[in-house]
Parts: C-alpha cells; structure tokens; sequence
C-alpha cells in the first residue's frame, strides 16, 4: 500500500484507526483478566502497577503489528502511528471520564515509549507479512 498517495493515505488511517480500537479490546480483556487475579489470588498491589504497563505496551504493540501486517508497506510509520494515537486515546478517555489530565515527565515517557512499542510492532509486522 503506497502511504504518499491521498486515497491509499485514507485506506491506511482507517486500517491505523481499527486495529487501535481492536488494542483497546485487547486492552478491556487483559485488564479484566488482571482484575480477577487480583481479586482472587495473592498478587501483591504493588504488581498492578506495573502489570497495567506492561498490559498496555502488549496492546500497542498488537496495534502495531496488524496495523503493519494489514498496510503492508511501511510498518514503522504505521506503527508508530499506532502507538501514538492509542496513547492519545487513552489521555482523551481520561480526561473525559476524570475531568483532568496532567502532563508530567512520566506522562510524556509513556506516550514515547508507546512511540517505540508500536515502531517495533510495526517492524515485527511488516517481517511477518511477508515483504
């Protein structure tokens, strides 16, 4: 899929734009799954934090990588893109369901590291396609 051209350019949005709601489903039942062991297993709280991290950085790669597989063709601009407007996604969803949204350091280190998450998904997904 050629992303320079204005057609194929709306083609590879709306197949960025699915596979980041497709993360965000993946990201709703890992979270569940999360929320029963917590529940009912002796997972110490301290490991939720981290575990919701490593949860979301597994989504934004999956968004990367079928972004990439489906486009075929630029998988690390794909990717990224992926990454990238996940995160944006979630503040936007925080902001609306909390009311508030800070910009930190740490705020900012996440939306990079999504960045790169969703790069290297990207990359992973161009190699298995077959290009």
């Amino acid at each position: 899929m050629e992303l320079t051209h204005e057609g194929n350019v709306l083609s590879a949005l709306k197949i960025i734009f699915k596979t980041v709601v497709t993360a965000f489903l993946i990201t709703i039942v890992l979270m569940g799954i999360l929320a029963l062991a917590v529940c009912y297993t002796p997972v110490p709280e301290e490991a939720v934090t981290p575990s919701v991290y490593v949860l979301n950085y597994f989504s934004v790669f999956m968004a990367g990588l079928f972004s990439a597989t489906r486009a075929k063709r630029k998988g690390f601009l794909t990717g990224g893109i992926s990454g990238a407007l996940y995160m944006l996604l979630v503040y936007l969803l925080g902001y609306i369901l909390f009311g508030e949204i800070e910009f930190t350091k740490a705020v900012l280190m996440n939306v990079i590291y999504c960045l790169a998450v969703g790069i290297a998904g990207g990359v992973v997904g161009i190699n298995l396609s077959g290009r």
